[in-house]
């Protein structure tokens, strides 16, 4: 095994698949080529995955898999009301359970990602569809895989 962690899947049938997490945050895509749903794995939750309904799914399985990107430099984004990085932007370096109560936005369609590695979910308290983004720009919310421009909250992802 080497350093940047591993995914093991057994199993033939995708509601069977057994899901191995060692190391590193690993987020899964319900469609193959990393499309569809989003589901985050990490160090904390390091086992077995048996069940897609530990892993909050909205599918029974999951078509492809891939390590979330470590960034070193302190968690940092920046959000824009608009696409192309216009309109009120706000800036975030820690976690926001309720992005309008906090920021007066529900609106995010461009982000900025600084540093770090985020968790951005449609609905306040960190529920609902949700999407992982490491750093680089998003010029639209298409871009990390949303149909909405709906950001509820966020959160970063913690690497150690």
């Amino acid at each position: 095994m080497n350093r940047t962690g591993s995914v093991l899947m057994f199993g033939s049938n995708p509601v069977q698949t057994l899901v191995f997490l060692v190391f590193h945050r690993w987020v899964g895509y319900e469609h193959e080529n990393f499309r569809g749903r989003q589901y985050l794995w990490d160090m904390s939750d390091r086992g077995e995955y048996n069940c897609y309904d530990k892993w909050c799914a909205q599918a029974d399985h999951v078509s492809s898999v891939r390590a979330v990107k470590q960034d070193n430099n302190p968690a940092r984004a920046q959000l824009y009301e608009r696409a192309g990085f216009s309109g009120k932007k706000i800036e975030v370096q820690d976690d926001v359970p309720n992005l309008m109560s906090r920021h007066s936005l529900n609106r995010v369609a461009s982000i900025r990602v600084l540093g770090g590695a985020w968790v951005v979910y449609q609905e306040p308290n960190y529920r609902g569809p949700h999407y992982i983004l490491e750093k680089k720009d998003y010029n639209n919310f298409s871009d990390w895989g949303s149909q909405h421009n709906t950001v509820g909250s966020m959160r970063r992802v913690r690497f150690n």
